[in-house]
């Protein structure tokens, strides 16, 4: 359950600031540190990605372990009656 929010608290703890912050730069005259910034905003932005695809990666395998699970739990139990 962890992996899954993960994403959300990266992109809470993260990129939502940033973006607050990039909303408020002014096109004529950005901070001396912009670069930094968007920099690191696309850290955030990777880090985020990745913990998605984790997560859609366990997933995937929690629904691939359960289809598997269930036909022989399923066949067991009508052999036994």
């Amino acid at each position: 359950m962890h992996q899954v929010q993960e994403p959300f608290l990266v992109t809470r703890w993260g990129n939502v600031p940033i973006n607050g912050e990039i909303r408020g730069w002014s096109a004529t005259d950005p901070p001396a540190d912009w670069a930094e910034r968007l920099q690191r905003r696309q850290v955030f932005h990777e880090v985020r990605t990745a913990a998605a695809i984790g997560a859609f990666i366990v997933l995937l395998l929690v629904t691939a372990s359960v289809r598997g699970a269930v036909p022989a739990t399923t066949e067991a139990r009508d052999s036994a009656a």
